[in-house]
């Protein structure tokens, strides 16, 4: 059974119209991240994470297919809640390693599209399975999404790392306020010290990064009927060793000036000028263990890879 709801009280302009005009009047220029999954960017980030370089997606899920039982042993979960939900990949390991307990999936995402594949994807396979596909801001408002216990939370795919510090905060409070004593939230973590690797997996010769990440300015056109000409920005991938994470940016490549209609909003960009448009975090298990207590939430089990270079994370809520 499959059905896909809509939290979303807004249009598109309203969820992230207002953060666009945020970002693009810093003096440190930027976009929301979510952006950048739109179907089309869903299947460029596909072939992403099929790049040789690129070791977080195949790292995770390795971990996952060899601690499905040790997941479904400690969780019993009765449902699984998938926070951005852009491919079936995760949630087939878990289903099958939950297949005892397990009666609902909710698949939550930011779009339609790309969640609604997903999602059919899931019921056609699973047909005994409730699907329950939900359109949701689940950054700001997972504290809206289905609350009964028993909920396996999962935080995969990047989606995590792909927060800044203060969002991560915000949304690990309020996915922890709706949380009953069986939930438990499973988060998947980049480790990686090794700086040139982060940008190697963001960095190829085919250009498919540069492709994802300058469609972000093809959203923008579509949704807003801005005035983006693609060709006029440059694929970056930055270091920032203070804040722990890479930083995919758009670098202006001529002086122009760029309207965004449904926004009444012009923006000027100089030669040079940078958006960033993505963030990739890394972390220690001291640094997230700390998030997690602000929050009331303690690790239970850490399953890293061989190597060291990720970790999932099964965290539940603190007891006394």
């Amino acid at each position: 059974m499959l059905s896909i709801d809509r939290l979303q009280s807004t249009g598109n302009h309203g969820l992230f119209g207002g953060r666009v005009a945020e970002g693009l009047s810093a003096p440190s220029k930027w976009l929301p991240a979510r952006l950048l999954f739109d179907a089309r960017g869903v299947q460029l980030h596909d072939d992403i994470v099929r790049l040789p370089q690129f070791y977080a997606a195949r790292s995770e899920l390795a971990i996952l297919a060899a601690n499905t039982g040790a997941i479904a042993g400690a969780t019993g979960a009765c449902t699984l809640l998938e926070l951005g939900a852009r491919r079936p990949n995760a949630a087939r390991l878990l289903i099958d390693g939950l297949a005892a307990t397990l009666q609902t999936y909710i698949p939550v995402d930011f779009g339609d599209d790309a969640l609604a594949a997903a999602a059919v994807v899931i019921a056609r396979a699973y047909p005994r399975l409730s699907v329950r596909a939900m359109v949701a801001d689940f950054v700001c408002e997972p504290h809206r999404l289905p609350a009964r216990g028993g909920r396996l939370i999962t935080l995969l795919g990047g989606v995590f790392g792909g927060c800044l510090p203060g969002e991560r905060a915000g949304m690990l409070r309020r996915i922890r306020t709706s949380m009953e004593w069986d939930d438990t939230l499973l988060i998947g973590i980049d480790l990686t010290t090794a700086s040139h690797r982060l940008i190697a997996a963001r960095t190829d010769q085919f250009g498919v990064n540069a492709t994802f990440n300058r469609n972000v300015l093809c959203v923008l056109n579509r949704e807003l009927g801005a005035q983006f000409v693609t060709e006029q920005f440059e694929h970056r991938v930055v270091w920032d060793e203070n804040a722990s994470r890479v930083e995919l940016r758009l670098l202006a490549r001529c002086d122009q000036r760029v309207r965004i209609p449904a926004l009444e909003f012009e923006v000027a960009l100089e030669r040079g000028t940078q958006i960033r448009t993505e963030t990739v975090a890394v972390f220690q298990r001291e640094q997230l263990e700390s998030e997690l207590a602000a929050v009331d939430l303690t690790i239970d089990r850490w399953w890293a890879d061989i190597r060291g270079n990720y970790a999932l994370v099964l965290a539940k809520p603190s007891m006394g």
